[in-house]
């Protein structure tokens, strides 16, 4: 069966498109200006019916949320793939891995940063994300058993 003769639609389970959806959502949003995407444009690049934008995330306002919420959350399983060794080794692995996932989608990650002009829920993510990300790097380089001076540490860490 040749490329043209298949189904630009295929079944994926929820979750698989769900996350289909967003990486479009991320893509997008990292081309365009948030006025300048549509809900349509991303079902387009997705390739499904856009109630299922709606169905999955809600709003257009709620899906870039999700977006700005991916690019700035240090997702839970990264300490699993950062190198062990020194505490500087372990630091040096961190702020690789970071500055790799910035590099990656550098364009959304600024637009996220950036926000959409003052948006309190946009401030509340990168609020909550600065926090986590705080206790990420602290777990990342080995220091989390830490107790004292843990709240500078933290502090170091959000600056």
């Amino acid at each position: 069966m040749s490329s043209a003769s298949e189904p630009r639609w295929r079944r994926l389970e929820p979750d698989a498109r769900r996350e289909q959806i967003l990486v479009c959502a991320i893509r997008l949003f990292g081309d365009r200006p948030y006025p300048a995407v549509s809900t349509t444009d991303i079902a387009r690049e997705a390739g499904v019916a856009r109630g299922l934008i709606n169905h999955y995330f809600g709003t257009k306002r709620d899906l870039y949320l999700e977006v700005v919420r991916r690019m700035v959350t240090i997702p839970a399983s990264a300490p699993q793939t950062l190198a062990t060794g020194t505490l500087e080794d372990r630091i040096d692995a961190s702020v690789n891995w970071f500055l790799d996932r910035v590099l990656r989608h550098s364009k959304t990650w600024l637009v996220a940063v950036g926000g959409v002009g003052h948006d309190v829920a946009v401030e509340r993510i990168l609020a909550e994300a600065d926090e986590l990300a705080a206790d990420r790097v602290l777990q990342f380089v080995g220091l989390d058993d830490v107790q004292d001076h843990r709240d500078q540490l933290r502090a170091m860490i959000r600056a």
